[in-house]
């Protein structure tokens, strides 16, 4: 198997990155979930600071229904935690709990130096 870069994603926790679910073709995920390893701290595959995590378990929010992109979120459980460092953290998100009647996420990605 080629190692290629899908998609971008978000470390939100030790064991979670966030990502979108387009990413991911609902009838392989069972079969193909021990293919998919999380590079991070890095922007290029052969960088020391990088580190890889092997995918445990691909949950695809359940109102998503391609091809519309709403609800395009999937969360990633990693099969070992993420070692923090300065190349490596999670998100800061919100403390203080609200709620929204809608919410928008925006991602840029590229892919230089990942194929």
């Amino acid at each position: 198997m080629s190692r290629k870069h899908l998609c971008g994603g978000s470390i939100l926790h030790w064991w979670w990155v966030l990502t979108a679910a387009h990413c991911f073709r609902r009838t392989l995920l069972d079969m193909a979930v021990v293919n998919v390893t999380v590079v991070m701290g890095t922007r290029t595959f052969s960088n020391i600071h990088s580190e890889r995590k092997q995918v445990q378990k691909v949950i695809i929010h359940k109102d998503y229904k391609p091809p519309q992109l709403d609800s395009d979120l999937s969360l990633l459980l990693l099969a070992t935690p993420v070692q923090f460092s300065n190349f490596k953290m999670p998100v800061c998100l919100q403390e203080e709990e609200r709620t929204w009647d809608w919410c928008w996420m925006a991602q840029w990605v590229t892919t230089n130096g990942y194929e």
